[in-house]
């Protein structure tokens, strides 16, 4: 199940999260920006970070002319950029939220985004309004536990009680 970080921006005047403007970024590898490195950049108005796609595809195949490399070389020192473009999309745009003054809110797994919002947003309720949510259904041992994790990092015990 994909992780999603959730960012919103503060609000200047009093301070508090303006939570009607949540982006959720999901973790993992994002294949379009593996296939169309600065394209992808740009259509995500990340305008530096596509800036320095370009110079770096440029220095790459610079370096390679340079050394005379043959062209499957070539080729694959663009896959490898690309492919780590691909795996470290979520942090570029993490970067760039955090550039225009969104802040952290927590972590949401869900299949889809649509879920992510509705998992979220609900817990927000639930804060609000001071109800905690039931204890999850399961073996006797997790229903012993002191408090309930909404977030859970590692292979195991599965998010939300599965």
């Amino acid at each position: 199940m994909p992780l999603f970080t959730v960012h919103v921006p503060v609000l200047a005047e009093s301070g508090e999260p303006a939570f009607e403007r949540a982006e959720f970024v999901r973790d993992g590898f994002h294949k379009w920006a593996f296939l169309f490195s600065a394209f992808w950049c740009a259509w995500r108005a990340l305008w530096i970070a596509a800036l320095a796609v370009i110079l770096v595809s440029a220095a790459l195949f610079g370096i390679g002319r340079v050394l005379a490399l043959p062209l499957a070389a070539h080729l694959l020192l663009q896959l490898v950029f690309a492919l780590l473009l691909g795996l470290e999309a979520p942090n570029i745009i993490r970067l760039a939220l955090g550039r225009q003054g969104f802040v952290d809110a927590g972590t949401v797994a869900a299949a889809d985004e649509d879920e992510a919002e509705a998992l979220f947003f609900g817990r927000e309720a639930d804060q609000a309004t001071g109800v905690r949510p039931p204890l999850p259904l399961g073996n006797v041992a997790s229903t012993s536990r002191s408090r309930v994790v909404d977030d859970i990092i590692g292979l195991f015990p599965e998010p939300r009680g599965r």
